[in-house]
C-alpha cells in the first residue's frame, strides 16, 4: 500500500476547507486511488486557522 499525506492549511472558514479537501479527494479518486480522509483542525488565538490532513491513499 502506498501512503501519501496531503496537508491543506487555510485561514478561512471550515466550509471552505471542506470544499478544498473534497476537490483534492475527487482528483485522487478520479485516478483510481482510494483516499482515506482524516480531519484535523487547529484553532489559533486572535484569528482561527484551520488545518486538515488527508492520510492514506492506495491503488485499487
Amino acid at each position: 500500500m502506498k501512503t501519501i499525506e496531503i496537508e491543506i492549511v487555510k485561514s478561512e472558514s471550515r466550509k471552505d476547507l471542506k470544499m478544498e479537501l473534497d476537490k483534492v479527494v475527487n482528483k485522487f479518486r478520479s485516478k483510481g486511488l482510494e483516499v482515506v480522509v482524516q480531519y484535523r483542525t487547529q484553532a489559533i488565538v486572535n484569528g482561527i486557522e484551520y488545518s486538515a490532513s488527508i492520510v492514506g491513499c492506495k491503488s485499487e
